[in-house]
């Protein structure tokens, strides 16, 4: 299972991007190697289209949150009411699910948050290995184009998005940390 993520962590979206299309597309012929019918054809055939590319953005993500999750758990595993749970007869699974995923969770939702950035600069250039439309897209005609405008329009766009879902994700991990709160000493 490391193997696997420190792999989807080493490739870059575009590579994965490329030798999904070459198994999938060109090989398999499973999935469309690019395009988008769009979604007056039906949901169906767009989503289809859409499978490979999301995988492409996925697989590097998910790896580094698999990574994140293995060391906050093993982490967690070692605290006290981790010890605590054992020591009262508290089963492996119960352990590990009542006590040390919840607790384990407040880092992987700060990296998760953290990753939005990522996802957003892997879906420019995923979305032109794909040929989607999209903002990505759009973003990488607008430069080849020189049109500064809608450079900036979608730039500040992206940024609001990734501000607004930080703020989120800081909310989130707020309201999750087990630690009470409002407690001084």
């Amino acid at each position: 299972m490391l193997g696997f993520a420190q792999l989807g962590v080493s490739m870059p979206s575009f590579w994965i991007a490329i030798l999904l299309i070459l198994l999938f597309s060109l090989t398999l012929h499973w999935f469309p190697a690019g395009g988008f019918p769009g979604w007056g054809g039906g949901i169906g055939p767009a989503l289809h289209a859409l499978v490979l590319p999301a995988l492409a953005l996925a697989v590097p993500e998910a790896a580094i949150l698999a990574r994140v999750t293995r060391t906050a758990v093993l982490d967690t595993l070692g605290e006290d009411h981790v010890r605590t749970a054992r020591a009262k007869g508290v089963g492996r699974t119960a352990v590990l699910l009542r006590h040390a995923l919840p607790n384990a969770l407040i880092p992987v939702a700060t990296v998760l948050g953290l990753q939005i950035s990522f996802l957003l600069a892997g879906a420019v250039v995923v979305e032109n290995v794909f040929t989607l439309p999209g903002l990505g897209r759009l973003l990488y005609q607008a430069i080849g184009q020189r049109d500064l405008i809608v450079v900036q329009g979608v730039v500040v766009l992206l940024a609001l998005f990734v501000v607004v879902v930080s703020a989120l994700v800081d909310i989130a991990c707020a309201l999750a940390d087990p630690r009470p709160k409002g407690v001084s000493s």
